[in-house]
């Protein structure tokens, strides 16, 4: 089974297009000083960053598998990264990032709208890796801050060991242990599945 070591040996990942980090937002959960000092290292690395803002706008989202605000690295950041192609500056600040918008999500609501009325949710955040045709969604809210530099180090570490043949498109919901310090990954579908039947048994 090829892992990605093997898979992008000797590919130059500076002449790819497509170096790009999207983060969706919620207001002012990091403030522009904080974006425009991450968005500063990331233009030195020719790495392109977008900025989404939620806010006022409607989730159609699954609150158990989905966050409201996430940080979007996508295939070709996530090989140089996993590679030590990128700059260690670049895993620096997207640690430092992901530390300061963990720290500010937690215990914030938005309201959210439905046929039902308005309800009041948490604002979770999470880091969606893809790799080829896979998404790796990593929960960060549940981690506990002192935790946090730790878990998102076994990010790269759990990355470097998935299978980069695998041609099937996936979602994968990746959930902390911080008891085993590591991460544990799901397939969505699986996921889906086991709370149909979970609902089925309650009626």
């Amino acid at each position: 089974m090829d892992n990605i070591h093997d898979i992008y040996k000797g590919f130059d990942f500076h002449s790819l297009k497509g170096r790009t980090i999207d983060f969706s937002t919620f207001g002012n959960i990091v403030s522009t000083d904080e974006i425009d000092d991450f968005k500063e290292v990331l233009d030195r690395n020719e790495i392109a960053f977008n900025v989404h803002d939620k806010e006022g706008k409607f989730l159609a989202l699954d609150a158990e598998f989905f966050t409201t605000v996430t940080l979007v690295l996508h295939s070709q950041v996530v090989n140089s990264l996993v590679l030590g192609v990128s700059s260690s500056a670049v895993w620096e600040a997207i640690k430092h990032f992901s530390k300061k918008t963990q720290k500010n999500t937690c215990d914030e609501k938005y309201t959210s709208y439905t046929a039902n009325g308005a309800s009041e949710k948490d604002i979770t955040f999470s880091i969606n890796a893809k790799v080829n045709n896979n998404e790796y969604v990593f929960h960060l809210s549940k981690v506990p801050l002192q935790q946090a530099d730790t878990a998102l180090d076994k990010i790269l570490e759990f990355l470097s060991e998935q299978d980069k043949s695998d041609s099937f498109s996936q979602t994968h919901i990746v959930k902390y242990s911080d008891s085993n310090s590591e991460w544990i990954s799901k397939e969505l579908g699986e996921l889906i599945d086991e709370k149909k039947q979970l609902e089925e048994e309650k009626k």
